[in-house]
């Protein structure tokens, strides 16, 4: 009984210093529903097909919830490589993308498609598309952290997107974010 006052009392504590309700134990967090935003920050890598060049940055996104499980998002990564044979390089994606989530638990996987442009020192700009999936894990009733995993491809123009899919790169990420 001692355990499960203190247990009850910290709850109460955490949830006034935080400002956010605690859901019930055993209950999934709110989940976030049409018109909900979203902004995360977290950090990214990338590398090429045969993960033996790679890079580390920074990766912001925001998003709209356009229903309860279908999210429009823009993201901005950027990253910097500074490898053992070469100077150091910067590169920077912004891209365009759509996620569908196939849970409102806690735990929401989902699956999704980006397009965007590719530019800096490391590379010639270029367009880019890509797939992706992850998870994001509710912490609390609008806090989540994201894990992300991308293959997206470089293209010039329309002809170039069926030749260049298996000449992609891996991205993936993981980000703190909040609903609101």
């Amino acid at each position: 009984m001692k355990k499960l006052s203190c247990l009850l009392l910290g709850s109460t504590l955490a949830a006034t210093a935080f400002g956010q309700a605690v859901p019930a134990v055993g209950e999934p967090p709110a989940a976030p529903s049409s018109g909900f935003r979203e902004f995360s920050i977290g950090a990214s890598g990338t590398a090429n097909k045969d993960l033996d060049d790679s890079s580390g940055g920074l990766e912001f996104d925001f998003g709209y919830y356009y229903t309860d499980t279908l999210v429009g998002l823009i993201r901005q990564s950027v990253s910097y490589t500074n490898p053992r044979n070469g100077s150091d390089r910067w590169t920077g994606w912004t891209r365009l993308a759509v996620n569908q989530h196939f849970s409102n638990g806690s735990v929401r996987p989902f699956l999704g498609v980006n397009a965007g442009r590719l530019y800096g020192d490391a590379v010639h700009d270029t367009w880019t598309g890509g797939l992706e999936g992850g998870f994001r894990f509710y912490v609390r009733p609008q806090t989540f952290l994201r894990t992300t995993v991308e293959y997206g491809w470089v293209f010039n123009d329309s002809d170039d997107i069926d030749d260049r899919f298996k000449n992609g790169l891996w991205n993936w990420s993981i980000a703190v974010g909040f609903n609101f």
